[in-house]
């Protein structure tokens, strides 16, 4: 048993290596291991949220001079707008799964948690005249997802 948790650790971590490590930067082992031990028991969750992060999905939208920010993870039914400090999601899986608490996250929380530990997102910069229309965009493009 102790060799087969050995194992998986030792598995999951090079392939942490290969996912991120070029990409967005190597993650220490002391860091991985923290990362494993907090999220490792989300399985393929937890690769779908590296993958977010290998593929530079995790957005933060900063706004000036208000210094107002949006979240959006590009995930693969499109841009979801996420909130860690609610925590919402407006994919399908956290509202149909998430909120009937058959399970307590989705990958795109789950990737977003794990960009903000590791500084790893793309900040993009817009001016406070933009945030209406992009909000209008932004909710145009989740109102488009949950209807198809």
């Amino acid at each position: 048993m102790i060799f087969l948790k050995i194992y998986l650790i030792e598995h999951i971590y090079y392939t942490l290596l290969l996912i991120i490590g070029s990409k967005i930067r190597l993650i220490s082992k002391s860091n991985y291991e923290e990362l494993h031990a907090r999220y490792g028991h989300y399985g393929k969750k937890l690769e779908k949220a590296l993958k977010l992060l290998e593929d530079k999905s995790v957005k933060l939208h900063k706004f000036s001079p208000s210094g107002r920010e949006i979240w959006t993870v590009v995930g693969k039914e499109g841009d979801q707008l996420v909130d860690d400090s609610q925590p919402y999601c407006s994919c399908r899986h956290f509202y149909y799964r998430v909120l009937s608490e058959k399970d307590d996250i989705c990958y795109h929380l789950l990737g977003l948690t794990i960009a903000k530990k590791i500084n790893s997102y793309d900040i993009i910069e817009f001016q406070d005249f933009e945030y209406q229309a992009f909000l209008e965009y932004l909710l145009r493009d989740v109102v488009k997802l949950s209807k198809d």
